[in-house]
């Protein structure tokens, strides 16, 4: 059952806060106690009586007239959301309770953005300026799911990750680049299979039929590539410049010879 006075309401928050935080899924992010996101409801409420366009979120949470006169409101939310938990209308995960009503201490009860405003709604309350803004308001839990993505993202890629961590591609950057270079190698493989079989032996020419099979080979992977022809050519001509047989105008000839062996045979 639900006291009349709650005697810990409004007084500073528990020490060792933070640690509450790191139980609560994602870390708190876009969880609220019920006592700050009641303030919030309450505030939002005495700003459209007193206020005119949106007010700066800040500025409103840090207003000591806007808070006192918004306390009664406030309360009367507490009141109703710590009974939603109670009867299990709202969701909400609970590390404290008052030790002579076993009720839940407001400041120690958390529960998502979303469902909070959902159960306000009911009672014409949550669609206010603050509780838009309190949605967004822990965009930073993004950056450590992308930190974190990018870590196992290197173990599945087999790619050793930088020092630092702003230099580290995201996986949808990185993954093309590995295709190019794997496209690149296979091209620079099969061109080199022709150059060594050619001078291979007696030193006599490659069979006609050998060398149509080579060239439609080369002509195959170019065709099956995700890379443009020009991206390969530059990525062997950077690797393999000092290499006979691999300038950027000897691979322009054989490719395009490649590819015509590749459409009239």
């Amino acid at each position: 059952m639900l006291t009349n006075e709650y005697e810990n309401f409004g007084e500073p928050s528990i020490s060792n806060a933070e640690l509450e935080y790191l139980e609560l899924p994602q870390f708190g992010a876009e969880h609220f106690n019920l006592e700050d996101i009641s303030l919030l409801a309450a505030l939002d409420d005495w700003w459209a009586i007193n206020g005119e366009d949106d007010p700066d979120f800040d500025e409103l949470v840090a207003n000591k007239e806007a808070r006192a006169k918004s306390a009664p409101l406030q309360k009367k939310i507490v009141k109703a959301l710590t009974r939603a938990v109670i009867e299990g209308d709202l969701k909400a995960v609970v590390f404290g309770k008052d030790l002579t009503s076993g009720d839940p201490i407001a400041r120690r009860t958390y529960s998502h953005i979303n469902d909070i405003k959902k159960h306000l709604n009911l009672y014409g309350y949550g669609n206010g300026h603050l509780m838009e803004v309190a949605e967004g308001l822990d965009e930073e839990v993004y950056d450590l799911a992308l930190s974190v993505y990018r870590k196992r993202a290197c173990i599945e890629l087999g790619i050793i990750p930088s020092r630092n961590e702003d230099s580290i591609k995201p996986p949808h950057e990185i993954i093309p680049e590995l295709h190019d270079t794997i496209d690149a190698r296979s091209l620079e493989i099969a061109y080199l299979k022709a150059k060594l079989a050619e001078k291979s032996g007696d030193g006599k020419a490659l069979a006609a039929r050998e060398r149509t099979n080579l060239l439609n080979i080369i002509g195959a992977l170019l065709e099956l590539s995700r890379t443009k022809e020009a991206a390969i050519i530059a990525a062997i001509d950077e690797k393999y410049s000092d290499k006979p047989g691999l300038k950027e105008r000897t691979l322009q000839g054989k490719f395009a010879e490649a590819k015509r062996s590749l459409l009239n045979t």
